[in-house]
């Protein structure tokens, strides 16, 4: 991972893990899901939240510290149905922008001529 272009968080309606106990697993230190997505958001790996199973994105609220920035993440829906097929274009599309930028020259970076995050990349 410490060469990773991108990290792509798959988040399931159980993603924080509530124990027996009734706590979150994510609350751990050493739950190994909260130190991959801890080390991507130290280090600036462009991370992409992915909602699986009509999972929601976790609250701020509900998360430690190190994992708060997640919640304000854009993430992509991605369900078994009729839009799968759109929604992985849609994921195709965001990781080649995140690449794409990440290997911009840095003239262009500091330019301001960045794609627009929310369009989609214009087919050439």
């Amino acid at each position: 991972m410490l060469n990773a272009e991108i990290f792509l968080a798959v988040i399931g309606p159980r993603w924080t893990g509530i124990t027996d106990a009734g706590s979150a697993r994510i609350s751990d230190i050493t739950d190994p899901v909260r130190i991959e997505v801890e080390f991507a958001l130290q280090r600036a790996i462009p991370l992409i939240p992915l909602l699986v199973a009509g999972a929601k994105m976790p609250d701020a609220s509900v998360l430690p510290d190190g994992l708060r920035d997640l919640s304000f993440r854009n993430a992509i829906e991605i369900d078994s149905g009729a839009n799968f097929h759109s929604q992985m274009d849609r994921l195709i599309r965001s990781i080649d922008q995140v690449l794409e930028i990440g290997r911009a020259p840095k003239s262009s970076a500091r330019s301001g001529a960045l794609h627009d995050p929310q369009q989609p990349p214009q087919l050439k």
